[in-house]
């Protein structure tokens, strides 16, 4: 191996640590703000909602910040679905393995039955499982509190019993991860045409 080449090499893998320890940073990050009730992801409709607070930090920078915010999202939410779909293929692969050495042997220790399912485990390669599908999710931006809303403090019918922190809507839009084509509108305009649709 020449010096260059050898250079080379260091000066990748030097890049490609910098770049993981950035992407570490980020989900980091991002997991606070989730923590921290900033955004929060409904899995089954596949709708991220941002608080406005972070929506404005975020939109302060500019449409590149913006864009880049939504990808960072974007790769957040595709790893938090890679990790649990692999998860859930290991243990199927484990509980399979298992199955199949207790019809072969008839009685079976815990500790055998954790060796079987550790031998699995390390004989499965990340080819083996087919990646989840990228997808495009929507997303809101929401206000904390309306201005008209019907639980205001100083409205007549205020129980605090019963009132319910709402939200408003601000904006709505849509990210399409592999073209990277993000769409955005005020809620009030898209509204006016939902409710035609529903006319």
């Amino acid at each position: 191996m020449s010096i260059i080449s050898y250079f080379n090499k260091r000066r990748e893998q030097k890049r490609r640590l910098r770049q993981l320890g950035e992407i570490g940073g980020v989900f980091h990050s991002l997991d606070q703000c989730e923590e921290g009730g900033l955004v929060a992801f409904d899995k089954k409709n596949r709708r991220l909602f941002i608080e406005e607070p972070l929506a404005v930090v975020m939109m302060s920078g500019g449409a590149e910040k913006w864009q880049t915010f939504m990808h960072n999202c974007f790769t957040w939410l595709y790893y938090r679905q890679c990790s649990e779909a692999w998860e859930a293929f290991i243990r199927k692969e484990e509980l399979v393995a298992v199955r199949k050495a207790t019809k072969q042997y008839a009685a079976m220790t815990r500790a055998d039955i954790e060796r079987v399912r550790r031998a699995r485990r390390t004989e499965i390669g990340e080819s083996d499982m087919e990646p989840p599908k990228v997808e495009p999710f929507e997303f809101f931006v929401v206000r904390e509190k309306s201005e008209n809303s019907e639980y205001s403090e100083n409205s007549e019918n205020s129980d605090s019993r019963k009132a319910v922190p709402g939200g408003e809507i601000l904006a709505v839009g849509s990210y399409e991860p592999e073209t990277e084509r993000l769409e955005m509108a005020a809620w009030e305009d898209v509204a006016v045409f939902l409710r035609k649709e529903d006319e």
